[in-house]
């Protein structure tokens, strides 16, 4: 008996052929199409995971279809609180920052700690350190025009010595 004859040999995929293995990238590669496979494959298993999951569903007795969806129900509201209560730590947190950063005339934006009390430290020590440093920048000449320097092109130059020839 040869191996293509005996049974026990023979390796078979459950769903049908099987495919080639997959083979490093040459140097031609057309990444496209390689991409292009590959989606389509993505494409085939999540049909026949939505075919496989209707499948189990028809099998489930009542009792158990309702247990599962109850087992997601409760998963989605776990989820739903978790994300519920981040958004009100952000939203307090957003809220200790507006009024450290008006108690202490800077921007809420320069304080990221966690905590009021850690921002009110954060707060004073910028103050502190802002406290030399003007609001806005001092220039010497404010409100006077500033120079303007006019470089002179050869083109100018050169008609201003016509000119002169002239």
């Amino acid at each position: 008996m040869t191996a293509q004859e005996d049974p026990q040999t023979q390796e078979t995929e459950p769903h049908g052929a099987a495919d080639p293995e997959p083979q490093a990238p040459g140097p031609h590669t057309d990444w496209k199409a390689e991409a292009r496979k590959w989606e389509q494959r993505a494409k085939e298993n999540s049909a026949a995971r939505k075919e496989l999951d209707e499948i189990k569903r028809e099998r489930m007795t009542e009792t158990e279809r309702m247990a599962a969806e109850a087992k997601d129900a409760t998963a989605r509201a776990e989820a739903a609180e978790a994300e519920l209560e981040r958004m009100r730590a952000d939203a307090k947190r957003a809220s200790d920052a507006a009024e450290v950063a008006a108690e202490f005339g800077i921007p809420a934006n320069l304080l990221t700690q966690p905590d009021r009390e850690a921002m009110v430290e954060q707060a004073k020590a910028i103050r502190e350190y802002a406290g030399g440093v003007p609001a806005a920048p001092v220039f010497g000449r404010d409100g006077a025009k500033p120079a303007t320097r006019h470089r002179k092109t050869p083109k100018d130059e050169f008609d201003e010595w016509f000119d002169s020839q002239i």
